[in-house]
């Protein structure tokens, strides 16, 4: 049986390595969350940072901001990653929150559990500070509330016009904010998962931004 390394990784990432606090031990990680993490980002190397993924080189980034990026972006993220590559779209995806203090937090539980049920594991498990992230060339940025949009829009680097509301493509028009289901029960994170999908199913079905 091969051996499994333990390791910690360092708090500080680039661009396009998934963030992992200090105290987070990948041994601490379930192992579904860790099959994932190979797969979506390669092995690790021994000084604990994540191999470059082969993404580094794609030409489109798409972001999805939420409060702390422990549930609703993280679920959108692991949506589109899914959905994109069905369509054979090369896109990078990011996701944050605009909440400080969140940095290196693990997704919510339920939220992990629902992407895992509808067969989209979360390809990123742990939360990012929008200041840690470097969202300034995304094709488009989205945002579940309006005050999320406030917030982009107060960083200079990001183009107030590849900012949106993701609700705002909701096939059913069931309003342009993404409530968040974080301390609700299950079927809260059910219709919060399925809203994000089908607005991202329908942006990717009719969107020329990667034409």
């Amino acid at each position: 049986m091969a051996a499994t390394l333990c390791f910690t990784s360092p708090a500080r990432k680039s661009v396009n390595q998934t963030p992992i606090s200090p105290a987070l031990s990948w041994c601490s990680l379930p192992s579904s969350l860790m099959r994932t993490a190979r797969y979506r980002y390669g092995r690790a190397s021994l000084s604990g940072r994540l191999a470059v993924s082969p993404l580094d080189t794609l030409v489109h980034s798409i972001a999805f901001i939420c409060s702390a990026n422990i549930c609703r972006s993280l679920m959108a993220h692991a949506i589109f990653d899914f959905e994109s590559t069905r369509r054979g779209h090369r896109v990078n995806v990011l996701s944050a929150g605009v909440w400080s203090g969140f940095e290196g937090v693990l997704a919510a539980a339920e939220a992990r559990i629902t992407c895992d049920r509808h067969g989209t594991p979360m390809p990123k498990f742990v939360s990012t500070h929008i200041a840690s992230e470097d969202v300034s060339g995304a094709t488009r940025v989205f945002a579940m509330e309006r005050s999320h949009v406030s917030a982009l829009a107060a960083d200079s680097r990001i183009s107030p016009e590849r900012i949106s509301l993701l609700g705002e493509f909701d096939p059913q028009r069931r309003g342009s904010e993404i409530d968040d289901p974080i301390g609700q029960d299950t079927a809260a994170f059910e219709r919060c998962y399925e809203r994000l999908r089908d607005c991202i199913v329908h942006y990717l079905d009719t969107t020329d931004d990667f034409d």
